[in-house]
């Protein structure tokens, strides 16, 4: 009995002091995990320092910190810079605005040391890129050029727009990169569907870039080929490149057309009182400026004095006295020919070079002389009048010159 006794507590404290070390055990692991994440939360991997110090600029908006990533539904990434003025004015919005409950924005400074495990990360190279993270901070989507906390929103929807990953265009006044923030911003807004590998497009681009666009008019270029490109491609109806689409201050649809060569002629599309508003604009610009746009806006303004080598009409008399003779077969309908005009009359013409505008549809002709079925077409001829070369749809004088043999 005794022994019975005696084994049974001997049995009995061997089981407490096994409850006891599984308690030590147990506590032992809690204190690991605790000290591993605090190592993954440490301030070398940080921008704004410890994990509690993070202060938020607006609803939703703060500076980054890897503890808030599995706050909130939704979080968005903003490689900022100091220096950028679209960076400042997204910023701005954010912080005036804030944004829905269920997205925080935060803010990396991405010129930071720090923050190049991000930017390596997320393969950012560019300052105003935003990234979208799930809860364990993977990448969901990147995009670039969001202007508000609105924009932001309709990214994450799927139906915002991305614009380009770089642009010639922040420092134009009137031409921008399309951004859903943008639209209404001046009383009158064109969407410009751009492509490019599309010339017209480009030669309507870089006249856009050169020309004075009125205060009260913006022209937004659209990507046609972006992914993101097609809900608004859907919205407008829009199926070709270079097309451009007028938009009230709400984004419906008041016109659509194609081919417009310079804001010229959308001014014209989108009416009289905006054009006589352009003239008021250009009223203060001096002579010689004003000169040089009634020079770029009417070709037969071009003297041929003023140039090395000739554009003119066509005359036949004119055939053979340059080295080289190019005819331009051009019609007064065909948008790529009006910006292949302007693109040759903004151009200086070199000296040995004729280039002669022949009407398409008057010089029945020569068309069936040189076997020309298209508008916009060209043929390099010798002094006697005889074909060298024919080719479609080149837009400049270093174009023409490239081509001639």
């Amino acid at each position: 009995m005794h022994i019975y006794f005696f084994t049974h507590n001997i049995m009995k404290k061997a089981f407490i002091f096994s409850v006891l070390m599984m308690l030590v055990l147990l506590a032992s692991c809690w204190v690991n995990d605790s000290e591993e994440s605090a190592s993954m939360l440490s301030p070398d991997t940080l921008i704004s320092g410890q994990v509690e110090d993070f202060t938020f600029m607006s609803q939703g908006f703060a500076e980054y910190n890897p503890s808030l990533i599995w706050e909130t539904e939704n979080t968005v990434l903003f490689f900022h810079q100091e220096s950028c003025g679209t960076c400042k004015t997204t910023e701005a919005d954010l912080i005036a605005n804030g944004v829905p409950t269920d997205l925080q924005v935060l803010k990396i400074d991405i010129d930071a040391d720090s923050s190049v495990p991000l930017k390596q990360k997320y393969g950012v190279t560019m300052k105003h890129t935003f990234v979208q993270v799930d809860a364990n901070g993977e990448m969901i989507k990147k995009w670039s050029g969001s202007m508000s906390g609105d924009d932001i929103v309709a990214q994450i929807n799927g139906s915002g727009y991305a614009a380009p990953a770089s642009s010639d265009l922040s420092a134009i006044s009137g031409f921008d990169d399309y951004v859903p923030s943008l639209v209404g911003k001046r009383e009158n807004t064109v969407l410009f569907f751009h492509q490019e590998s599309c010339g017209t497009c480009k030669a309507t681009e870089e006249n856009l870039m050169e020309e004075s666009i009125p205060d009260n008019v913006q022209v937004l270029k659209i990507d046609i080929d972006s992914d993101s490109a097609t809900g608004l491609k859907t919205q407008y109806g829009v199926t070709m490149k270079h097309t451009f689409v007028q938009v009230d201050g709400d984004g419906e649809m008041i016109k659509k057309w194609n081919g417009s060569a310079g804001i010229d002629d959308i001014l014209e599309k989108i009416g009289w009182e905006v054009m006589m508003e352009k003239d008021d604009a250009m009223s203060g610009k001096d002579d010689a400026m004003m000169e040089k746009d009634i020079q770029a806006q009417d070709w037969k303004e071009v003297m041929t004095t003023e140039l090395s080598g000739t554009y003119s009409n066509y005359d036949a008399s004119l055939v053979g006295n340059t080295d080289d003779t190019v005819l331009f077969f051009h019609a007064s309908w065909c948008p790529s020919c009006s910006a292949a005009d302007k693109g040759i009359t903004s151009g200086t013409v070199p000296e040995g070079l004729t280039i002669l505008k022949t009407d398409y549809d008057s010089s029945t002709d020569l068309r069936k002389k040189y076997g020309v079925v298209a508008q916009h077409t060209f043929v390099q001829i010798d002094a006697d009048g005889n074909e060298i070369k024919k080719w479609v749809g080149w837009n400049s004088v270093e174009d023409i010159v490239e081509r001639v043999q």
